[in-house]
């Protein structure tokens, strides 16, 4: 397969991708020409409400479409450390040799809910080494050896002794720092992490996400975050995108987006934010509610408070840059350019 040159800075580069879902009654198409790109070392929000399609995006990076999805159009492209080449991930086979080499070694996962991604009837260890087994040169014995050194990591306190133990001996906490040593385990490029603390109380979720930035800035890793909370978007990554329905309406640098938010989605989500202010009232909401179709135009003119005309609702506005790369598609800011949908 033929590399592609693009800018040395790139790890992750998703150009116009498309994914549906066959179901028995219509098809649903949940990604709809989404792009984005991660740098090296760099670390990236992908945040929405839920059904946005985002973790759908992430999904098809690695391949782990369910049977019923389809990737329609687009390429996935990413820079392999052997050669340092951008190869497209959609050229390779699911479940060929070159996509289980980068699933788990050049790419990590932590998934939402590690219960159901680790076996209940391995030890935590044992799932741990594996990993290390089926895509490195190294002995059992030395890979127990490193999966007690990144337990320790990660914060797992008395890692020898506990390496044994199987997942429902783990705390929902220890069970989500345990899914991150066996992200490690590789040495991956990218992590992405699917909505890593959705699962957990308040105070478990900020010692993960903290947790989370520490193994990125001490591996070197670049990191996809994927999360519908603004608070740990703001807490843990340097750029921004923000979808709705299957498309990115905004993205940019993150100050730049929660101190100059464009697109009315980005405000509205923003503004729903619950404040510690100390006085009583009800929350800010977004109006409606997300549609179970693709609208024309732009996706969001449904429960947009802000349409500004007929091209709102029959054209996909192109997109408008700002200062330091931030970006939005929307007709307020410019109302001559889009496509017809």
């Amino acid at each position: 397969m033929e590399a592609t040159k693009t800018d040395q800075n790139t790890i992750l580069e998703i150009q116009d991708l498309k994914v549906s879902f066959t179901l028995p009654e219509r098809t649903v198409n949940a990604v709809n020409g989404v792009s984005l790109r991660v740098g090296q070392r760099q670390s990236v929000g992908v945040v929405g409400e839920s059904g946005c399609g985002k973790s759908v995006t992430s999904l098809a990076v690695l391949r782990l479409l369910a049977r019923n999805a389809r990737v329609d159009g687009g390429r996935i492209m990413f820079r392999r450390p052997q050669d340092n080449q951008m190869r497209d991930l959609l050229s390779y086979k699911s479940n060929g040799p070159e996509m289980r080499e980068i699933r788990g070694g050049e790419i990590a996962m932590i998934f939402q809910e590690p219960m159901t991604a680790f076996s209940p009837v391995h030890r935590i260890g044992d799932q741990i080494t594996d990993v290390m087994l089926l895509h490195g040169e190294t002995s059992r014995e030395e890979a127990r050896t490193r999966a007690i050194t990144l337990m320790k990591q990660v914060g797992i306190t008395s890692a020898a002794d506990r390496i044994d133990d199987y997942t429902f001996q783990f705390s929902g906490g220890m069970r989500q720092r345990a899914m991150i040593a066996m992200a490690l385990a590789c040495n991956p490029s990218l992590l992405i992490a699917d909505e890593p603390t959705t699962a957990l109380d308040v105070t478990i979720q900020a010692q993960v996400i903290e947790q989370i930035k520490r193994v990125q800035d001490e591996f070197g890793l670049a990191l996809m975050l994927i999360t519908h909370d603004l608070g740990v978007i703001a807490q843990t990554v340097d750029y921004v995108y923000v979808m709705y329905l299957g498309r990115v309406v905004e993205h940019g640098p993150v100050e730049a987006i929660f101190a100059d938010p464009k697109h009315p989605y980005t405000i509205d989500l923003l503004r729903s934010i619950p404040r510690a202010t100390g006085r009583r009232g009800r929350l800010n909401v977004i109006r409606g509610s997300v549609p179970n179709y693709l609208p024309s135009g732009c996706p969001f003119h449904t429960r947009c408070t802000r349409v500004v005309g007929d091209q709102c609702m029959t054209r996909w506005p192109a997109e408008t840059t700002f200062d330091a790369g931030h970006g939005v598609r929307c007709f307020l800011y410019n109302r001559d350019h889009g496509d017809t949908e």
